[in-house]
């Protein structure tokens, strides 16, 4: 019992200095973390969708007004299930689908085509420079460039800002 109190009176000591900050941590979107300080980075996926050969519109609540103003949006598509996903603009043998327009929750796509069970990802990032839209969006790709990101490589954008695939 002595030995005990012996101890328990002897552990006091001064508090140590407070360390430097830790990486930026989960962001509550989605399960995604966030990189260099941007926690403002989410993405959604629509499984099993479809488009028509026009203008298709999706409604995508994570579209906010900052995103508009600020930040960037990447789109990718896939055969649904497959593990390969193709950038946004695509275009191939002729066929082409791209993101026409965007405005607060919805994002237009044009397509000249039919497309069936079809998985589209849409990743926003959202600028932590707010001074000028314009060059708040370059920053982003910038940002990105100087990482070495290739936006188009559905795999590097991912893995540089930490979401699931």
């Amino acid at each position: 019992m002595a030995l005990i109190i012996a101890l328990t009176v002897s552990c006091n000591g001064e508090d140590g200095a407070i360390g430097p900050p830790g990486p930026a941590g989960q962001n509550g979107t989605n399960g995604n973390d966030g990189i260099d300080g941007n926690a403002n980075v989410t993405s959604v996926t629509m499984a099993g969708t479809s488009f028509i050969d026009g203008e298709n519109n999706y409604s995508v609540s994570e579209l906010t007004q900052d995103i508009l103003d600020t930040g960037v949006v990447i789109g990718y598509l896939r055969n649904s299930g497959a593990s390969t996903w193709f950038a946004l603009p695509l275009s191939f043998s002729g066929f082409e689908v791209f993101i026409q327009s965007m405005q607060l929750g919805t994002i237009t796509l044009r397509a000249n085509y039919n497309g069936n069970d079809v998985d589209l990802r849409f990743v926003f990032i959202e600028s932590t420079n707010k001074s000028a839209a314009k060059l708040s969006k370059q920053s982003v790709l910038d940002k990105l460039k100087a990482a070495e990101v290739d936006i188009n490589n559905y795999n590097e954008v991912m893995d540089y800002y930490g979401l699931d695939y």
